[in-house]
């Protein structure tokens, strides 16, 4: 009995942690949008990179695998996590939903953003240029369009 309460606690939390960051993701996209409607393309691509990170770790806790620290894909310990991710999610879903998740094709854009993430927020001394400098309206319509790609194969696989 006690064994079925922790358990259904823990499902409990698991839930909140996923609703919270989804919820969170959302509004970071929201005023990501803004926030390239106001012609701040740089906070625009640091905003996406940051929800873009929510919906990874919302992914992680769907599978009931702890989400990684690191953010790196290329870290051993993110490796580990993504093994255990893709291992629960392909004996969770139908071959169908596991082929449209196409987790590679996820990691590959939160990668991506990610790798701009000190950039959009605190430009390059190296090239001696600031954000804004570097990053500019092309770059924020991609980091959008990433996010609702993102989105729309989650909302596929898990929802439909």
């Amino acid at each position: 009995m006690a064994k079925e309460r922790s358990h259904s606690v823990r499902e409990e939390a698991r839930s909140r942690f996923i609703k919270d960051y989804v919820h969170r993701a959302f509004g970071l996209r929201e005023d990501a949008k803004r926030q390239s409607e106001e012609k701040r393309y740089a906070e625009a691509v640091s905003t996406v990179q940051q929800a873009l990170e929510l919906l990874v770790k919302a992914l992680f806790h769907e599978a009931s695998v702890a989400p990684p620290r690191s953010h790196r894909i290329r870290d051993p310990r993110f490796g580990d996590r993504l093994v255990s991710l893709s291992d629960a999610l392909k004996a969770a879903l139908s071959p169908a939903k596991w082929q449209r998740l196409n987790l590679p094709r996820l990691f590959f854009i939160a990668s991506f953003w990610g790798e701009f993430y000190l950039d959009a927020k605190y430009g390059s001394e190296l090239l001696g240029a600031g954000p804004s400098q570097l990053l500019g309206p092309e770059e924020a319509r991609l980091a959008l369009a990433h996010f609702d790609e993102v989105v729309e194969t989650l909302n596929d696989v898990f929802i439909r």
